[in-house]
């Protein structure tokens, strides 16, 4: 098994249900991306930013090592702990990227993964609704707040709110029909699971059942062969 496999497969339990297994695999794939994009940062930076770089470097540094803890609380089986920590690492993380570090180029685009996020981390409804109202509101009233466009974007501000809602009731959609085709097909695995199990008791009945017969037979035969015998010795005679 290689690093990329093993650090996917962090905290995963034979014990678990399939579903469950599934979101920590999903969580261990984001961290891997998230690493990536982490090291094309520093990479960037050092090479088109070195005046702001040891500021850059050590924003980004810290959120590779935030990732790092929240692999570790994987590892120790503390999911919802390394879930819920997850999301806030995240939006400050955007926060300060859009806000300061890289400020005025369409960063906080980024927040349109903080409800995607939310939908394949959580099941309550709740927390996806609650993560989509908060990165619009980061999306849309933040940057005005820090002023991070100079120039007023007014139309924007309104108008992309709209595109969050689309894609966040997109995935939500398409995650609702897959859990409902994943609750349908794990039916009827224990279906067919079932039919093989109640099969497995018939071949193991009738192999009984005809042994059993063979014997019931075979010892009458064998008192009838006796006494032939016999008679064949006594007739001999």
């Amino acid at each position: 098994m290689n690093l990329l496999t093993r650090t996917i497969n962090i905290g995963t339990d034979p014990n678990l249900t399939k579903s469950e297994n599934k979101v920590i695999r999903l969580l261990n794939i984001i961290s891997v991306i998230w690493y990536v994009v982490i090291i094309s940062f520093l990479i960037t930076n050092y090479l088109f930013n070195k005046k702001s770089f040891l500021v850059t470097s050590s924003t980004h540094l810290v959120q590779f090592f935030l990732i790092i803890l929240v692999q570790l609380f994987q590892h120790k089986k503390r999911y919802k702990t390394a879930r819920s920590i997850f999301m806030p690492i995240a939006m400050v993380y955007f926060f300060i990227l859009s806000t300061f570090l890289v400020k005025g180029q369409l960063i906080e685009f980024f927040y349109l993964l903080i409800p995607i996020f939310s939908l394949l981390l959580f099941n309550k409804n709740s927390v996806h609704y609650f993560f989509l109202g908060l990165s619009i509101f980061f999306f849309s009233v933040v940057p005005e707040i820090f002023d991070v466009y100079p120039v007023t974007r007014t139309s924007s501000a309104i108008s992309m709110p709209n595109l969050f809602i689309i894609i966040f009731l997109m995935f939500k959609y398409f995650k609702n029909e897959n859990t409902k085709n994943e609750l349908l097909l794990e039916k009827e695995r224990e279906k067919i699971d079932q039919q093989a199990f109640e099969l497995k008791e018939l071949n193991e009945f009738q192999t009984h059942f005809f042994i059993k017969i063979t014997l019931e037979l075979r010892t009458p035969l064998t008192l009838i062969n006796l006494i032939r015998n016999k008679f064949r010795t006594i007739v001999a005679k």
